[in-house]
């Protein structure tokens, strides 16, 4: 107020309540300008700095602005009262002179609070899901730690239940992720809450005590539903068949029913039976796949194909939405085991050539739509005969086995033969039975004949008078080739004429002679000489 003999340090003296660091005073410089004569009281200047803690004025005359600087501590005490006030010191008059405090209100930027963020909504579907980014608006004193929890833990989970926030990251992101969890139910989209809470049993009450009495942030969260109340009919496991061949059915729930529910089967008894004909499903054994067993049943005995027919199937249940359910019929065959076939057997014994008989059977399998006639034939006719060459069945009389004879021959051959009787489909038959290839039935022709030379006993002796017999020669059984008889006498009796004689397959059974004329041996009345032909 009066101008000093001497330099005047001014000290800044901060008074404050509520706050640790309620704000700052500036300038704290040595004020180095210098205004002469009579300025001291009406010049400003105005310094910005932050270093010191005084302010020395070296020459009178000056007057200095002081700004007082606010700072941003994060932290949210709300509004805060404080005071600056001046004392001097160096020059005599002004050492420990004290100003008049200046009120000062430090005003508030901070506010505590919970920043919660979510990226997105849940799914059941693959357990899909999304986060929550989490931060504090303002600095804690002390730790502050979050509970993390949802309102319907069927619906989705957080992987995190807790999140610890210091005075050091309080303004740092931290991320919870949460998972849609499949109930399997069919409830539609479910909307739930993702509660983040202020751990009340942690937070000091005293120093953050904003943060104590925050109420909990709810952010809702939709978890999609990918369940519907429905029923999986699988496909059969093939076709029943008229012959009891069996197929399966599988049926199962798409989803946890609220009630139990029924399943009934309708099949045509026609075509097939089913067991059993009702399935029934609980909340607790909806996704176990139950089995239904069709039965083919034998609708004729034609040839007539496949035949088709449905399974149909209807639900009873108190849910709601499956008692609505009408799953699509399942389709499939009853196969025909009245296949076209035609059944021989064997033949009842071996033919022989001396005209011994067999027999064999032939029936059709089942029932034609026409006349099928069969022609019987031998691939040998010189072993076996067909005494009948034609069978023929009609649709009355088809599944009555009728007889074919086969009689041996005799071929004049030393021989035992195999020989085949084909039984063919006769054309103009019923078309499924024509198709059919021809069956044989293998036959034996015993044989009666004995490779052999028959050579009959001489006509009478010869005589050395020049006397004459004959010899018949032929063959018991007719050759594969030429057979050569060749006729010699022992000694000097007789003379054979021809001495060899030939026979072919076809002159076999043709007698050939033999003429041996006797020799005079000698002069003397000695008797009858004898001797033999060797052939």
């Amino acid at each position: 107020a009066t101008e000093p003999t001497a330099p005047v340090t001014l000290n800044f003296v901060v008074n404050g309540t509520g706050s640790p660091h309620p704000g700052a005073v500036d300038p704290m410089v040595v004020l180095s300008r210098v205004i002469m004569g009579t300025s001291w009281n009406t010049g400003t200047s105005k310094y910005n700095q932050t270093a010191l803690p005084s302010k020395k004025l070296t020459k009178r005359g000056f007057v200095a602005s002081v700004t007082v600087l606010g700072w941003d501590d994060d932290y949210d005490f709300g509004d805060v009262n404080y005071t600056v006030s001046i004392i001097g010191s160096g020059e005599p008059r002004y050492e420990g002179l004290l100003s008049a405090p200046v009120e000062i209100v430090h005003k508030n930027d901070d506010s505590a609070g919970l920043v919660v963020m979510s990226t997105t909504n849940s799914s059941e579907t693959s357990g899909s899901g999304g986060s929550l980014s989490i931060h504090l608006r303002s600095k804690p004193v002390n730790d502050i730690v979050l509970n993390v929890n949802t309102s319907d833990p069927t619906e989705a989970l957080p992987d995190l239940s807790t999140l610890t926030f210091t005075t050091q990251d309080w303004n740092e992101i931290q991320s919870v992720n949460f998972t849609g969890v499949d109930d399997f139910l069919d409830d539609g989209d479910v909307q739930y809450n993702l509660t983040v809470t202020v751990d009340a049993g942690i937070v000091d009450t005293q120093t953050d005590f904003k943060y104590a009495a925050l109420p909990a942030v709810h952010t809702p969260i939709v978890n999609y539903d990918d369940d519907t109340s429905d029923v999986t009919v699988d496909a059969a496991s093939g076709n029943t068949t008229e012959a009891g061949g069996r197929a399966a059915i599988g049926v199962s729930l798409d989803s946890e029913p609220y009630a139990d529910v029924t399943v009934n089967v309708l099949v045509d008894a026609t075509m097939a039976t089913a067991s059993p004909e009702a399935l029934t499903f609980t909340a607790g054994s909806w996704n176990v796949t139950q089995s239904v067993t069709l039965t083919g049943a034998d609708t004729d005995f034609k040839d007539t194909g496949a035949h088709p027919y449905n399974v149909s199937w209807t639900v009873a249940s108190d849910d709601s939405q499956y008692d609505a359910v009408v799953p699509p019929e399942t389709s499939l065959f009853n196969d025909d085991d009245d296949t076209s076939v035609f059944h021989v057997s064997k033949a009842s014994a071996n033919t022989s050539e001396t005209g011994q008989e067999a027999h064999f059977t032939v029936v059709l399998g089942t029932e034609p739509l026409s006349a099928v006639s069969f022609d019987i034939l031998s691939d040998d006719r010189s072993e076996g005969a067909v005494v009948s060459q034609q069978l023929t069945f009609t649709p009355s009389d088809w599944s009555q086995p009728q007889t074919a004879t086969v009689r041996g021959q005799d071929d004049f051959l030393d021989d035992v033969t195999k020989y085949n009787i084909s039984v063919t489909v006769a054309s103009g038959s019923d078309p499924k039975y024509l198709a059919l290839p021809a069956q044989r039935v293998l036959f034996v022709n015993e044989d009666d004949d004995i490779s052999h030379v028959n050579i009959s006993a001489a006509s009478s002796n010869t005589s050395e008078a020049g006397g004459k017999a004959t010899i018949e020669i032929v063959l018991d059984t007719k050759p594969y080739d030429d057979v050569t008889v060749t006729a010699t006498v022992d000694s000097a009796m007789a003379i054979v004429a021809p001495a060899v004689l030939t026979f072919t397959p076809s002159s076999w059974n043709v007698t050939q002679n033999v003429t041996l004329t006797g020799q005079d041996t000698d002069f003397k009345e000695s008797g009858a000489h004898p001797y033999n032909v060797s052939w």
